[in-house]
């Protein structure tokens, strides 16, 4: 057995006894809006890109539910889009203390990766023309903010 799965092992003892999921699947919460589960998706897939193994939905031994789990790293990545920063730090305490936890706000997460590639893509045109594509980009981040209202 090699060291990565071993380390791998060790995080999947923290996972409750009666969890079950395919790695590396999404796992759809109801609960949650179309664009925080869009976002858990994104995030997964940054990891599995990096050869890593996940789980959406993981609930630990202590009943907390995380996200994104990647047991080889211990860390979840929790999204936030409606929950206050109070609400997320007080999820945080219910983690196994052994985990690193990272948040992301679902209106950081699509607005970063959608203005990165629209803006790169924009650069390879002339200055008339990037000017134009950057008026698009402000158009499409003021519908982001009204998805956001949801």
């Amino acid at each position: 057995m090699t060291k990565n799965q071993k380390r791998i092992n060790e995080a999947m003892r923290l996972l409750n006894s009666s969890f079950r999921t395919d790695k590396n699947s999404v796992r759809i919460n109801t609960n949650n809006s179309l664009i925080h589960e869009i976002c858990k998706l994104i995030l997964m897939y940054q990891e599995i890109k990096k050869k890593k193994t996940v789980y959406s939905e993981a609930i630990f031994e202590n009943g907390s539910r995380a996200d994104v789990f990647i047991p080889e790293d211990f860390r979840v990545k929790e999204v936030l889009h409606t929950e206050t920063k109070k609400e997320a730090l007080s999820k945080i305490k219910k983690y196994p203390a052994e985990l690193d936890i990272m948040l992301f706000k679902t209106e950081d997460l699509l607005r970063r990766r959608f203005y990165n590639k629209y803006m790169a893509w924009a650069n390879t045109h002339s200055d008339r023309t990037k000017t134009i594509l950057i008026q698009e980009v402000d158009n499409v981040l003021s519908i982001f903010d009204n998805i956001f209202k949801e």
